[in-house]
């Protein structure tokens, strides 16, 4: 279940900067709580399953604040968290 809110957090996190981006429109403050939450709950995970294929997102997570906000580097960071959190996914919820 929390490794499913982790998932969905950071969906979240990452559409509402795809939509900052495409529309020009500020979502800072909504955007760095959905990050808090994601972070939160992708530790959370780990913590709770001590599964090591949740960990995999952790270091991308870290790694954003280094990012540039609206640059391509942040939004191929975000990529392919997503890319990460779907391979989490399948294993986690196929498996």
């Amino acid at each position: 279940m929390i490794t499913a809110v982790a998932v969905l957090t950071y969906a979240a996190t990452m559409s509402l900067g795809i939509a900052a981006w495409r529309t020009g429109r500020r979502y800072g403050h909504w955007h760095h709580i959905l990050y808090f939450l994601s972070c939160a709950t992708a530790i959370a995970a780990v913590a709770y399953h001590q599964h090591w294929i949740l960990a995999s997102p952790l270091p991308i997570l870290a790694a954003m604040p280094f990012t540039r906000k609206g640059s391509a580097a942040h939004r191929r960071l975000g990529l392919l968290g997503m890319a990460v959190w779907v391979v989490v996914g399948i294993v986690e919820f196929a498996g």
